[in-house]
């Protein structure tokens, strides 16, 4: 499958101007969701001792994660698939993978926090192209996840709960939990 959002041409960028790189890592992630080689958080992670990490597939990748932790973000990503608008036994949301180190991965925000957070970002990807939301000290930038192409319409019409997918349609939310490194 493959998503782009609907302005595909010009992706959606962050709405905290200090952090544009945000807007590089969610090209990235976008393009990678081009690929149908692998579904939802192996497209963009790799699992080693039971944690996912953002793996850079290429020496822009890895200079952009390294501008990232340069400037001294943590930062980690969720994934959360059109199945949370589902009842009774939605699919929650998958993550995290992290991007950078976390000092204490136990602070950030988890699946189940993000859970109605995904929600209401799937809801409202009907009319816009993502948001940034406060959790604590975390920020939370929502990002869709857009159909792209007749394949991916084909594989999410394929299932009884998905028919009428087009083209243009929020498929999915890309949420990056990113917050500045506090001093010691």
């Amino acid at each position: 499958m493959a998503f782009l959002p609907a302005n595909a041409g010009h992706l959606p960028a962050t709405r905290n101007p200090e952090f544009e790189e945000l807007s590089r890592l969610n090209e990235c992630i976008q393009t990678r969701f081009l690929s149908r080689t692998s579904f939802g958080m192996n497209r963009i992670a790799a699992q080693h001792h039971g944690a996912r990490t953002f793996h850079p597939e290429n020496a822009g990748e890895s200079a952009l994660v390294d501008r990232i932790r340069k400037k001294g973000y943590e930062l980690a990503v969720f994934l959360a698939g059109r199945s949370v608008l589902e009842a009774p036994l939605p699919l929650g949301v998958q993550g995290p993978a992290f991007v950078t180190n976390l000092r204490d991965a136990k602070q950030l925000p988890g699946p189940d926090t993000l859970l109605p957070q995904s929600r209401a970002a799937l809801a409202s990807f009907q009319t816009g192209d993502g948001y940034d939301i406060r959790m604590g000290d975390w920020t939370v930038a929502m990002r869709p996840l857009r159909a792209s192409n007749k394949s991916c319409i084909a594989c999410h019409n394929a299932r009884a709960s998905r028919l009428g997918v087009q083209i243009g349609d929020a498929l999915g939310v890309v949420m990056y939990v990113f917050r500045p490194v506090k001093p010691n």
